[in-house]
């Protein structure tokens, strides 16, 4: 029986404790108001006129969010100007007229709060702040100051002023929304440009080029419906796909972007433009490789062209390289009008390299017995040449020369320039002499044996004077028979 008193004694004592807690917080809320600040941002000339802020969150003001976006980076201070306006009036100013004074005048000293716009639950532009209600004993008053913005803003929005408290009818505001307006600046054309960082006068076939794309994203990004970036070259242009890099001031954005990658070429479409409103005025740079895949395209601007579209703009750059060849014509030294066919010559560099040839392109080297060395042969007419290389001074190498005709063993230099491929008179001819006829060599005796005259082993064929050297062989031997007889009968006869 005791305890159960001693519990009822403590619940007894607790009761005015969480009593006066309830009561506590419930005279705190009703002690702050929370205001929330919406900036809304407009293009230039499309600034709508001053109209009056209700309090509430659907108002004339809410409307315009449909059609203009909130903008982030916006930043207001508070001001308590609550003695100055009930100092007005005191002077017999009314709440409109002493609002619009206090607005006009600005601050009074330090801020009390400070926020700057942000999204918030999906929203652009938005700062929140929780204020006291009462300012010493009277209702508050307080001025929104707008005191930085971004850079394409025109001008700061006006001084907003609150009087305290608001009314939705008859029903007592705890929660205020405010819409504060800008105008942005002029839409500007954002720059664009497409480079070839290294470039050379004219490029080899199997060479890899760099290109380079640079703009600068808006200030006014924000207010964009797409941005796309799109590059096609041509067809004797290959893309390395793994190349392409997409940086803002050296950071890598490449997930911005929704990519296709083709052959020649590439689109980059920004996925959410508002993920771009932190990178308003930085650069986005664009690299990537592609390699001359083809030495046929020759003295002719090989193209690269790059789009900047956006639903503002459409920008185009364009860039292009070549790449050279030389026509060459085998002739007689004799008679320069008939072509020698067959003749085959390597093509040399100043460094005496060779050029060879593969399934991606040329390269060069020093061994003259290297596989893949490539070999210029001549048409039935004499004709032949060579394609894909950049613009410079070479040499052919007489490998092999024409059927009846001495090699030439000396350098044959030549030069490549923007047209000498296509010029006619740039026609290089190269002359050969006719070889000495042969004559036949008279056979030494004893050179080779009878049975094999072309070499031991060698079949011999029958020759149509071999039975006239037979009969001189029995002759001779007969003949050395009648002279032993003749010597035996002498030294007989003598012995008698």
């Amino acid at each position: 029986m005791k305890n159960i008193l001693r519990i009822f004694l403590a619940l007894f004592f607790l009761l005015p404790i969480v009593g006066m807690s309830a009561s506590s917080a419930h005279a705190e809320e009703n002690n702050h108001v929370q205001i929330i600040l919406h900036k809304i941002v407009f293009p230039e000339g499309q600034m709508p006129d001053e109209t009056k802020n209700t309090g509430r969150l659907e108002d004339a003001h809410a409307e315009l969010l449909k059609d203009y976006r909130g903008l982030d980076g916006v930043t207001f201070e508070v001001y308590d100007l609550t003695k100055e306006f009930y100092q007005l009036r005191k002077n017999g100013q009314s709440v409109e007229e002493a609002q619009a004074k206090l607005a006009e005048q600005g601050t009074n000293g330090q801020s009390i709060a400070q926020k700057e716009t942000g999204t918030i639950a999906g929203q652009a532009g938005i700062a929140e702040f929780s204020l006291n209600t009462k300012s010493g004993n009277q209702d508050a008053v307080y001025l929104f100051k707008e005191t930085a913005a971004p850079e394409n803003i025109k001008e700061h929005s006006r001084n907003l002023v609150v009087v305290l408290p608001m009314y939705d009818g008859d029903q007592k505001l705890s929660t205020i929304h405010l819409y504060a307006k800008n105008e942005e600046e002029a839409h500007q054309e954002p720059p664009f440009s497409k480079i070839i960082p290294d470039k050379h006068a004219s490029y080899e076939y199997g060479s890899v080029i760099p290109f380079k794309l640079s703009t600068v994203i808006p200030a006014d990004i924000l207010d964009y419906k797409f941005f796309k970036v799109a590059d096609s070259a041509d067809d004797v242009l290959s893309l390395n796909k793994e190349s392409l890099n997409i940086s803002i001031d050296g950071t890598d954005v490449s997930n911005l972007f929704a990519k296709n990658l083709g052959d020649h070429g590439f689109e980059l479409s920004a996925n959410q433009i508002n993920d771009f409103g932190k990178y308003q005025k930085k650069t986005l740079t664009i690299s990537y490789e592609m390699t001359l895949m083809s030495h046929e395209k020759v003295d002719t601007a090989i193209l690269n062209t790059a789009n900047l579209i956006t639903d503002h703009e459409k920008i185009t750059k364009k860039v292009d390289l070549k790449t050279g060849g030389k026509k060459f014509r085998k002739v007689d030294l004799m008679d320069s009008s008939k072509g020698l066919a067959n003749a085959e010559f390597a093509v040399l560099n100043q460094d005496k390299e060779y050029l060879t040839q593969n399934a991606t392109g040329y390269g060069w080297t020093r061994s003259e017995n290297a596989k893949d060395i490539l070999k210029l042969i001549s048409d039935r007419n004499g004709n032949f040449e060579v394609t894909g290389l950049p613009w410079g001074s070479y040499s052919l190498r007489e490998m092999k020369a024409p059927n009846g005709y001495e090699k030439n063993n000396e350098p044959i230099p030549f030069v490549i320039t923007e047209n000498s491929y296509t010029a006619s008179e740039d026609v290089l001819k190269i002359v050969n002499k006719q070889s000495s006829p042969k004559k036949n060599k008279p056979r030494v005796p004893g050179n080779k044996s009878p049975k094999y005259p072309n070499g031991p082993g060698e079949k011999r064929f029958p020759q149509t004077n071999d039975r006239f050297n037979t009969s001189f062989i029995w002759l001779g031997g007969l003949l050395i028979v009648i002279v032993l007889l003749i010597v035996f009968w002498k030294r007989n006869k003598k012995q008698n």
